[in-house]
């Protein structure tokens, strides 16, 4: 389902200093500046952990914010053998699925974690 907060056209009417641009114009040139999470047998279920880093679902982002409503850890050891996934403080996350899909939020927090299969992490250009 089409909204009107969704056409392109009609970001601007949102707050007049928005403007829409392409994602590359603010993203770093470095690999894997656009990333989602891990797929298949990169992160089981048995390998979550109740403390270590936090797992970023899509449930985590709503309304434009970064909440973290997910209790769900990985172990630094985990963490270290996915460096595509992680995610640290100033990168946007951007959820693939949901209503509305699309949701977007600054990760404004210092502790560092790993996105799920279904968010996409972007890492601005510095």
């Amino acid at each position: 389902m089409v909204t009107e907060w969704s056409k392109i056209e009609n970001v601007s009417q949102l707050s007049p200093d928005w403007k829409v641009v392409a994602l590359q114009s603010f993203s770093s040139p470095k690999k894997n500046s656009f990333v989602n999470g891990p797929f298949g047998s990169d992160l089981l279920s048995s390998e979550l952990v109740d403390e270590g880093m936090p797992v970023i679902y899509i449930r985590d982002i709503k309304g434009g914010r970064y909440q973290r409503k997910s209790t769900v850890c990985v172990t630094s050891e985990k963490y270290n053998f996915l460096p595509a996934c992680q995610v640290e403080f100033g990168d946007v996350l951007v959820s693939k699925v949901g209503d509305p899909p699309c949701e977007a939020a600054f990760y404004d927090v210092s502790e560092p974690g790993i996105v799920t299969q279904d968010v996409i992490r972007i890492r601005p250009a510095n």
